[in-house]
């Protein structure tokens, strides 16, 4: 069957990638399900057939399994691992502007990890931080010959 994702639908808890708590703070993969029809007696495709004869629609109800519980962090680990994050990256941001092609590998890493885990819903000094260092890896990608 067809696996989607549900963004309509607030989804299941998960327990948290780091500590292991129960929580639905800070979702960093959101739940698959499988989508399937439900079929189930004779007295059902009575029912279907009649309707495509008033309507000339087939009605299907679509029902949804949970295939993969969402991955999340609670917010009271999700908290200090920003901070850390944007104390990496200050330490670093300097070293990284001045050489960004020589740092390129370490600052992707940095940034994917900055994006998987959604760090840019808080503005302040580490969001701007992270938005001068892809501009300069942007313009440092565009300048090379």
């Amino acid at each position: 069957m067809k696996v989607v994702s549900r963004p309509e639908v607030k989804g299941p808890t998960g327990n948290c990638k780091a500590c292991g708590s129960v929580t639905r703070s800070h979702i960093l993969e959101k739940a698959t399900y499988e989508e399937y029809e439900i079929v189930t007696s004779e007295e059902y495709e009575e029912y279907v057939d009649d309707f495509e004869e008033e309507t000339g629609e087939e009605e299907i109800e679509l029902r949804y399994r949970l295939l993969d519980r969402p991955t999340v962090m609670c917010h009271r680990c999700w908290v200090p691992f920003r901070e850390a994050q944007c104390t990496h990256l200050e330490e670093h941001l300097e070293e990284w502007l001045e050489a960004p092609l020589e740092h390129t590998p370490k600052i992707k890493v940095f940034l994917a990890r900055w994006k998987y885990h959604c760090f840019d819903e808080i503005a302040d000094k580490g969001k701007d931080n992270v938005r001068s260092l892809r501009t300069a890896i942007k313009e440092a990608m565009l300048n090379v010959e």
